[in-house]
């Protein structure tokens, strides 16, 4: 006797099988050609960036061989940015708003510097965002007044925080500019100098100009830490470096020139032979900095200034000091120019001296040619200004 079985409950699961195997074949071919997609789309946006890049090299050099007075403007859907060492980075637009850090910056004005009112507008509306502004004023200035030196007296009512309110927020900053700060090395000095030395070290940029310490008196007496006068000597050793503040007015400013640049570098829109004229002469040396790059030296002058650093920069810890033996400049070699612009540029580009952000760039390619960080997109100006290379935005599309 044959009994009967029933095979359907056999069937289902080699049904079930084979219809598995059929699915995942799909999904692997499914997954196979969404990578080849993406590796072809990858390939096409590498490709296209590349070429904007390369495009972008060959116009920085064409104005650069073709010299002084070339220009030439394009247009961009990408977003360039171009860093010290010739270095061009291409990425897409929506980069833009997470690209590296925005640098916070801080500006120092003196009632003992050259800081006008109209410097002040100069700066609020060339970068962007606007700095933070704080002061250092000294009683013992015409007449005891605050701030009360010609051409100064508008720090008092236009800026609202001082010098130790800076130094109580070094942190929010990763770029600072002191202007003549005249540190009394009798009271405060000594502490604030080393508090922007850690702050330096841990990667920021500070730049330095004229009178750092307050200037040696040759009254007697004491005085009080609200005065641009102190006891100590002019000569200070500081961050790896000496500075000589005993420089006094140059006979010949603002006409002859009495300053020489020496070498073109990305970190300064100045050009090798620039000639400048500075109405003041302190100078610097290089005691066993890291990475001191001069820039410019005192001529025409005579001892002790002559020959003495001017213009330099050099690494501490993870960042960067730039010095400047005076700001109260003329150029003599190109009178159209303004010796203001330089700081201005120096200010807003310090920072990514020290960040280095292009190491994470999208694409990048080198071009022949010395420019200072840039961040550009839409309509674009290249130009040559007595042998730099200046980029600008002209126009930007909307993002």
């Amino acid at each position: 006797m044959y009994i009967l079985k029933n095979h359907k409950g056999q069937a289902t699961p080699g049904l079930l099988i084979g219809v598995g195997i059929i699915l995942f074949t799909f999904l692997l071919i499914a997954i196979f050609a969404t990578n080849q997609q993406r590796e072809l789309y990858d390939m096409e946006d590498y490709i296209e960036k590349r070429s904007e890049c390369l495009k972008i090299a060959n116009l920085i050099n064409s104005v650069y061989i073709a010299g002084p007075g070339t220009e030439v403007r394009t247009t961009t859907n990408f977003l360039i940015t171009t860093f010290n060492s010739s270095l061009i980075s291409v990425e897409g637009l929506e980069e833009l708003e997470e690209y590296g850090d925005i640098p916070r910056i801080a500006f120092l004005a003196s009632g003992m510097g050259p800081t006008t009112i109209e410097f002040y507008n100069q700066v609020n509306a060339e970068l962007d965002p606007d700095p933070a502004w704080y002061k250092t004023c000294f009683t013992d200035v015409s007449g005891g007044t605050d701030c009360g030196v010609e051409g100064t007296a508008w720090i008092n009512p236009t800026i609202e925080n001082d010098i130790h309110n800076l130094m109580e927020h070094l942190d929010n900053y990763n770029t600072i500019y002191l202007e003549d700060p005249t540190m009394n090395s009798d009271h405060y000095a000594d502490e604030y100098i080393q508090l922007l030395g850690e702050w330096v070290s841990q990667g920021n940029a500070l730049i330095l100009s004229e009178h750092v310490f307050c200037s040696k008196s040759w009254l007697p007496g004491n005085f009080s830490n609200t005065s641009r006068w102190c006891n100590a000597d002019n000569t200070h050793e500081m961050f790896d470096v000496t500075l000589y503040q005993a420089g006094t007015w140059v006979t010949g400013y603002p006409s002859q020139p009495n300053v020489v640049v020496d070498v073109t570098d990305e970190a300064f829109s100045l050009a090798e032979g620039d000639q400048l004229s500075f109405e003041e002469a302190p100078y610097l040396a290089n005691i066993n900095a890291t990475g001191f790059t001069q820039i410019a030296h005192h001529t025409n002058i005579g001892p002790p200034s002559n020959n003495g650093i001017a213009i330099a920069y050099w690494e501490y810890g993870d960042g960067k000091n730039f010095y400047f033996a005076d700001f109260l400049v003329n150029y003599t070699s190109d009178p159209e120019k303004e010796f203001s612009e330089v700081l201005i540029d120096l200010i807003s580009t310090a920072y990514y001296l020290v960040a280095h952000p292009e190491q994470g760039g999208d694409v990048t390619c080198y071009f022949s040619a010395v420019t200072g960080y840039k961040q550009l997109y839409g309509d674009i100006l290249i130009k040559n200004e007595n042998g730099l290379v200046i980029l600008e935005n002209v126009e930007h599309p909307e993002i």
